[in-house]
């Protein structure tokens, strides 16, 4: 479910003198309302509100478990009227404290109890494969997946940009343990060839190399190609988030065989 804040103001009157004429749509005047009412609400107000409830076992019992997310109208303003409110270390805070107050609320309202606090995007998205990757200094990488991460989050328009740095990170990585080997890589584009690279080396067993190339190009790819982003397939955040988690762990199967030997 999900529910998105509504302006309680009365329709300017020269729309409805427009829509009287028929010179405007009623879609139109709704969407002229929705901008309108965007472009006053406050930046830290929560604009628009997720939420999916599960039926889970919960300290012994099946419960229903509620996840909610809350989006600041702020991120709607930067993605739908191309604004750049000036956002400094304070203004970010209060968005983030607002909206995770408004969840609390939420929750104390239905008379939930709340098992994990709210927490913004920015908390979660750094893993421990993101971390391990910065301590064996591939910072591009790990920045690619942070970024990559944070816009699958955001959902929307922003999960085909959020797949193409997954597809990038998963490319320099390779590339880059190659390099890490002594050896002279392939271009970047050339994964399945650096990833022959790494079996001809002993690293990788060229079995496992073909099943991470497979996986790859066979149904990954059709979501991470460099197509123009309007020809790839539709994803949605639920089929976004097990990619990540597939490009992860393959970066950390291959960072633990190639650096660590296991």
């Amino acid at each position: 479910m999900n529910f998105c804040l509504k302006s309680s103001k009365e329709t300017p009157f020269f729309l409805k003198i427009k829509g009287f004429f028929g010179m405007i749509s009623e879609r139109e005047i709704q969407v002229e309302n929705y901008f309108s009412s965007l472009k006053t609400t406050r930046d830290e107000m929560p604009f628009k509100i997720d939420i999916s409830i599960t039926s889970e076992e919960f300290s012994g019992e099946e419960r229903l478990i509620m996840n909610i997310r809350s989006e600041p109208a702020v991120l709607f303003k930067m993605r739908q009227l191309s604004s750049k409110p000036p956002l400094d270390e304070f203004k970010c805070n209060d968005v983030i404290d607002n909206n995770k107050q408004f969840v609390n609320e939420i929750m104390i309202g239905l008379g939930g109890v709340i098992i994990e606090k709210p927490k913004a995007i920015a908390e979660y998205i750094k893993t421990p494969i993101i971390e391990k990757l910065e301590g064996n200094k591939f910072n591009k990488v790990a920045n690619l997946l942070k970024n990559g991460r944070s816009k699958i989050e955001r959902g929307g328009d922003d999960i085909p940009d959020g797949l193409t740095d997954l597809r990038s990170a998963l490319e320099i990585f390779i590339k880059n343990l190659v390099e890490r080997i002594g050896k002279e890589p392939r271009a970047q584009n050339k994964l399945r060839e650096n990833l022959k690279i790494l079996e001809e080396e002993g690293y990788v067993d060229k079995k496992i190399g073909e099943l991470i190339s497979n996986i790859l190009n066979t149904w990954l790819w059709r979501y991470l190609s460099d197509k123009p982003v309007h020809k790839r397939e539709k994803i949605n955040l639920t089929e976004a988030r097990f990619l990540f988690s597939i490009v992860e762990e393959s970066i950390n199967f291959l960072l633990n065989k190639v650096l660590y030997g296991f």
